[in-house]
């Protein structure tokens, strides 16, 4: 089931996407599923196809991966993401597997095949086996720096310390806020 519109409506696509007419930009021509209009496929339009069908208990069961290291079997990973049957993990890493992101072992268990970062995912980094956004990092340089100017700067120039301690500390604050912010967003 295909249905094309006027510009500004929608598209019906057999998977019950809906997409914009505008945003997919029809008015030159293109293929639909094709940003370059020569039948090529660009790096965004693989982020965006990746980041519309990875999302929802998907993303949760590829963030779950992303945290641990190696291969997992199957009810690892349906215990760790709390969901409620083994099939259910599997349908989800099945999606995963045909997304090319997972792997199955030849034991039969789960692994990261390649890593990608879509939504949410973008602003965090991985550190051994742990997801930690980047916020947290800047905050720990502005705690830094305000220890040393306040230690450096003190003595000899109270006012530019305070001064430089007033932006760090700005600095500082956003940093966590947003920190808290993404760990909340976070697919948990």
């Amino acid at each position: 089931m295909h249905h094309v519109f006027a510009a500004n409506t929608v598209i019906s696509f057999p998977d019950t996407r809906q997409v914009c007419l505008e945003t997919l930009n029809l008015g030159n021509g293109a293929n639909p599923t094709m940003k370059d209009g020569r039948g090529r496929s660009t790096p965004d339009d693989d982020d965006d196809d990746l980041s519309l069908r990875l999302s929802g208990r998907t993303l949760r069961a590829y963030w779950y991966m992303l945290n641990h290291r190696g291969s997992m079997s199957l009810r690892e990973i349906q215990r760790g993401t709390r969901f409620s049957s083994p099939s259910l993990a599997a349908y989800h890493l099945r999606k995963l597997s045909e997304m090319g992101l997972v792997e199955v072992t030849p034991h039969g268990d789960y692994q990261v095949k390649r890593e990608v970062r879509v939504g949410v995912t973008r602003f965090f980094m991985k550190i051994r086996s742990s997801m930690i956004p980047r916020f947290a990092l800047y905050a720990s340089f502005y705690a830094s720096a305000l220890v040393l100017s306040f230690l450096l700067l003190y003595d000899g120039s109270p006012s530019i310390a305070f001064m430089l301690g007033v932006i760090l500390v700005f600095g500082l604050v956003t940093s966590v806020l947003e920190t808290l912010n993404l760990y909340q967003a976070a697919p948990a």
